[in-house]
């Protein structure tokens, strides 16, 4: 089976404004709402028989953000259709992004069966896009302009789209002929 991996905070769900100006993650189930048609987009996959995977950098898990708090939105971003959530927390980590860990873990003990050919990383984020590249994978960045530090500048994703929905109709188009979705 191909996979779908997709970042979580500005994909799924949007960043939250602190007081202090920084967007960071919600903390909370209430501070957590979802992008337009997320759950459409995911459907979208799923109909194409690929395994949406969530693969989230979370450095404010057990500090800002309780391991309780943690554990609903993870459930209801299970909810959505999600087959599988991974994150890490610590940024010295193998697994913490732009680290490959997540995904190199994903097909080796998560899912053997699953497949790197035709798979995708859809983010965000430069972070989310390095890895997703150097493990082989199509990449699709969601925003208006990709930045990345310049020791990553030889490395672009594949795709740039707006949104979570129109990243799941260009795999769509990429994975059929009559391209209707």
């Amino acid at each position: 089976m191909k996979v779908v991996f997709l970042d979580r905070d500005g994909v799924i769900n949007k960043l939250v404004a602190r007081p202090d100006g920084t967007l960071t993650s919600p903390f909370n189930i209430g501070e957590f709402h979802l992008m337009p048609d997320v759950a459409r987009a995911i459907a979208l996959f799923k109909k194409m028989n690929f395994r949406p995977v969530v693969l989230s950098n979370q450095p404010h898990y057990g500090k800002e953000m309780s391991h309780e708090a943690h554990a609903t939105i993870i459930e209801y971003v299970k909810s959505l259709g999600v087959d599988y959530y991974m994150f890490a927390s610590h940024k010295d980590s193998e697994y913490y992004k732009p680290n490959a860990g997540m995904i190199t873990s994903h097909f080796q003990d998560m899912y053997p069966e699953d497949t790197r050919e035709g798979s995708y990383m859809i983010g965000d984020r430069w972070k989310d896009i390095v890895p997703g590249a150097v493990s082989g994978l199509r990449t699709i960045f969601i925003g208006d302009k990709y930045e990345c530090p310049d020791e990553y500048k030889h490395i672009r994703p594949n795709l740039i789209v707006k949104n979570l929905y129109d990243a799941s109709l260009m795999v769509w188009y990429e994975h059929h002929d009559d391209g209707m979705a």
